[in-house]
């Protein structure tokens, strides 16, 4: 007979049960710095201590005056600001006294600041950084001890959630110096598409569970990385296909490979490059991340064949047939459906493509609000200025200022998903984000004519970029309601479609 327990402790030093006897850990952590449970804690825990206050046995679980954030498994940077902030502030005396005694012996200012940073020292970490290490340090005691308990055939299943790199990188690190074994993973829908906190975004709505086992002791090769990364992208790429049959979806579909990627570095650590160096657990991350992205972006393609209106594009066009930045364009519409996302997302996104999203921002496709990214529709991008600045410079002259200020004539160099939104732009009777009023500036006719000019009424992979764009756009925001910008610009982009681009002739 089994007799239900529970223990309040810290896990990293538990003292019972006996070390072997324990068949299976499940373990549900912080989940890195998503939710700061001890502070949020001390709201009911004054009031809990309280009425425990009578209970001999339950009275010890309330001996702290509030609780005990100190201990936590959390990266909090808050906790850390204080110490890094002193930190940085005596290696920038060391560094100012050596810099001025070295400018006072007459050494020229290039070399005395090289001078300077090698007498200051290595720069000390950030918050963010001791915070990262603290997370790690405390799962991996923990996960040790947990190992110290496990029966020789026993397992462990921790469940994790979230959508940064970095935060998976710190778990997996941890599991690794544990001793751990990841031998599968399965994600599983557990967050409610209502909860506050997700509403509006493409937020993770899945954990993943990562089934453990001891790993063992045994002297192990060091792992090439070449190897690693063709497996790696191999079997991220596989996940994502399994659990998309399982019904995940945009994000989720990224995460669900980052566990079978963490296992497959695990079995083969430590891991190094041809030249001997070690290769991070984020860089394996990145890679499964990067797998993923170019699988959908097959998939996005294969799906035009079953489109009826759009089948015949599909023929000869490939993903490699247009720029990254239009991919990477694809990609956001795709994952996250819609035009609000988290910054770090739409970061490893483009990083996947190679693409730096600040370069959207310059070109007015995005704008910032708080943490997130805001994807802006056609109708409200300044394209007179977009085309300016893909020609390299804003004060264009002649031919080109002439290509970059008529619409007429309008082209966007090495970037066909401008040129896209610009077609949808002037079917809809637009200019910089400012409506035209002239017929002859707007509709079917005005969209035949800058085909014409501009050159793109030739260019086969322009029609391509425009039916895969239309189909993901119809994807992303159809149930946006009238009135809504997207839904608009989603509308031009259809007539656009039905009555020029799909029986036009190249």
């Amino acid at each position: 007979m089994i007799v239900p327990t529970i223990t309040c402790d810290d896990a990293a030093a538990l003292s019972t049960p006996a070390p072997g006897t324990v068949h299976l850990i499940c373990v549900d952590p912080p989940y890195y710095n998503n939710v700061q449970y001890a502070e949020l804690s001390n709201f009911f825990y004054v009031w809990l201590k309280r009425a425990l206050r009578d209970c001999p046995r339950l009275a010890h679980l309330c001996r702290e005056p509030l609780a005990e954030t100190n201990r936590e498994a959390v990266a909090n940077a808050a906790r850390w600001q204080k110490e890094a902030d002193a930190a940085l502030a005596a290696w920038q005396a060391r560094y100012d006294a050596a810099y001025q005694a070295l400018r006072g012996q007459k050494v020229k200012v290039a070399a005395a600041k090289v001078k300077a940073l090698a007498a200051a020292g290595p720069r000390p970490a950030t918050a963010e950084e001791r915070a990262d290490r603290f997370y790690e340090d405390k799962m991996a005691t923990i996960f040790r001890r947990s190992r110290q308990l496990l029966h020789p055939a026993g397992r462990m299943v921790v469940m994790f959630n979230h959508k940064q790199t970095h935060a998976w990188r710190a778990l997996g690190m941890a599991l690794i110096r544990a001793g751990f074994d990841i031998r599968s993973s399965v994600p599983i829908h557990t967050e409610a598409e209502s909860s506050l906190n997700i509403r509006g975004l493409d937020a993770a709505r899945s954990t993943v569970l990562l089934l453990c086992q001891p790993r063992e002791e045994t002297e192990q090769p060091v792992g090439n990385w070449g190897t690693v990364q063709r497996r790696v992208a191999m079997i991220a790429r596989g996940a994502a296909e399994r659990f998309q049959k399982q019904g995940l979806s945009g994000t989720d579909l990224y995460l669900s490979a980052l566990g079978p990627a963490l296992g497959e570095v695990a079995r083969h650590w430590p891991v190094t490059d041809l030249a001997g160096r070690s290769i991070d657990l984020a860089d394996a991350l990145d890679e499964a991340y990067k797998a993923v992205a170019r699988w959908r972006l097959e998939q996005i393609f294969a799906e035009l064949t079953l489109v009826a209106d759009l089948q015949d594009v599909a023929e000869g066009f490939s993903v490699d047939a247009v720029d990254r930045d239009t991919q990477t364009l694809w990609l956001w519409l795709d994952t996250f459906q819609g035009d609000i996302a988290h910054s770090d997302d739409v970061r490893k996104l483009a990083k996947s493509l190679n693409v730096d999203p600040d370069n959207f921002k310059r070109l007015g496709l995005l704008k910032t609000e708080k943490e997130t990214f805001v994807l802006r529709d056609p109708l409200a991008v300044d394209l007179r200025l977009l085309s300016r600045r893909l020609h390299g410079e804003d004060g264009l002259r002649g031919a080109a200022a002439r290509a970059a200020d008529a619409w007429e004539e309008r082209v966007f160099p090495r970037f066909i998903g401008a040129a896209v939104w610009n077609a949808i732009a002037v079917m809809a009777g637009t200019d910089g984000g400012t409506m035209i009023n002239q017929g002859s500036t707007r509709g079917p006719e005005a969209l035949r004519r800058w085909l014409q000019e501009s050159g793109y009424g030739s260019n086969r992979e322009f029609r391509g970029a425009f039916a895969v764009t239309l189909h993901l756009l119809e994807a992303a925001f159809r149930q946006r309601r009238e009135g809504d910008p997207w839904h608009d610009a989603t509308r031009q982009a259809r007539r656009a479609w039905d009555l020029v681009l799909q029986s036009w002739r190249f």
